[in-house]
């Protein structure tokens, strides 16, 4: 979860974190210096315990557009994870990004 989505309540917090995710990547992949920008990417991870963020499938319309979210993903700020009886858990994400 975003620090920003921390305070919102638990049915607003996946569209809330979807937002912030998908304006993260959108953000640091427009600062590349290419702009083959055109298509969408299909992005499964995860925010393991500790908070970090594992790639584990991107599916993208262009060779280009994988590779600056493969190098995003590895990048990543730290979260904060899901928890389950007051625990933190590993938690799994699917979302599609649009870039144009």
């Amino acid at each position: 979860m975003f620090v920003q989505c921390k305070e919102v309540s638990a049915r607003e917090r996946d569209a809330c974190f979807y937002h912030f995710f998908s304006q993260y990547l959108k953000q640091s992949i427009l600062k590349s210096p290419y702009k083959e920008l055109e298509g969408e990417a299909t992005v499964l991870f995860s925010v393991e315990k500790d908070g970090s963020v594992v790639l584990i499938r991107c599916v993208a319309s262009s060779l280009y557009i994988r590779k600056e979210v493969q190098r995003t993903m590895e990048q990543f700020p730290k979260l904060i994870p899901a928890q389950q009886w007051g625990k933190p858990v590993r938690y799994f994400y699917h979302c599609r990004i649009r870039f144009n």
